[in-house]
């Protein structure tokens, strides 16, 4: 008589077992780890669930973003994908910037610069520098001229990550520059009696970073290589000669047609994403 009770004893426990068993889910994380669970609530950007062994039944929260996949316990598969961003989720920022070029200003050139987003992954400048305009001008001999620049910025970490990129601000992040453009310059040297005239053309590339600050202030500082080349001449009475190639546009310098660019510029932000008044700084990843 104890053999049959025993017998489906053992059997109703191993069925029971057998169903709680079959009744897991089973979280898979993008490190690798593996989560079995009872999922209990399956939100956009959160999962619910209670642990299989604890027999306190507390319901954890875990981040979508951190999930490669789910299995439920009846068969069906969810593959997470890569969190899409919206316009909606940089509404607060603005993306167009100007900047002056404090390193130029100082050099005795007033350089300007206008920046505005495309997208989460690039920006377009373009630059106007006044020669002679600025601090120790003369002291400088920087003479009077005019030079034009435009850019084209790519974020750094999104040629890396490509979608998978989540900057902090449309316009903060480290960036490589295309920069190309022309310039004018006319110097007079009194000691010598001569003046220098020059007008060239450069095109290179800068390296570079923008901070962002209280979604307001930018900070950028950056450095490149560049070439350029044009019609550089020198008067002395009435004797016209070739001049040593050389150039300064405020923030690029160099000579024998290679150039190195560099600057320091602070800029205020403005025209919000979103439109609407100023908001705060926002705490993202």
């Amino acid at each position: 008589m104890k053999k049959p009770i025993i017998a489906i004893s053992t059997f109703l426990f191993l069925l029971f077992f057998s169903t709680d068993i079959m009744s897991q889910d089973l979280i898979l994380l993008k490190n690798g780890d593996k989560i079995s669970c009872n999922i209990k609530e399956l939100g956009e950007t959160e999962i619910k669930y209670v642990e299989v062994e604890d027999p306190s039944q507390i319901v954890f929260t875990l981040n979508r973003g951190q999930v490669r996949e789910i299995k439920f316990s009846y068969g069906k598969v969810i593959k997470e994908q890569e969190e899409a961003l919206s316009d909606s989720y940089f509404f607060d920022d603005h993306r167009s910037n100007i900047k002056l070029n404090f390193f130029a200003l100082g050099t005795g050139v007033t350089a300007l610069t206008y920046e505005r987003s495309l997208n989460l992954y690039s920006s377009w400048e373009a630059s106007v520098k006044v020669l002679g305009l600025g601090i120790n001008a003369d002291d400088n001999n920087i003479g009077d001229g005019v030079a034009l620049d435009m850019g084209y910025k790519i974020k750094l970490k999104s040629i890396t990550k490509g979608n998978r990129y989540r900057p902090n601000h449309l316009l903060d992040g480290g960036y490589l520059r295309f920069r190309g453009g022309y310039g004018y310059a006319k110097r007079n040297y009194s000691w010598s009696n001569e003046e220098r005239t020059v007008s060239a053309l450069h095109a290179g590339f800068d390296i570079g970073k923008q901070w962002v600050l209280q979604n307001r202030i930018a900070l950028d500082l950056f450095g490149g290589f560049h070439y350029f080349g044009g019609s550089f001449t020198r008067t002395n009475g009435v004797i016209d000669t070739p001049s040593y190639e050389e150039i300064y546009f405020g923030d690029l310098g160099g000579s024998d047609n290679v150039a190195i660019s560099f600057g320091l510029r602070i800029g205020v932000m403005f025209e919000k994403l979103g439109g609407g008044s100023t908001g705060g700084s926002k705490s993202r990843r």
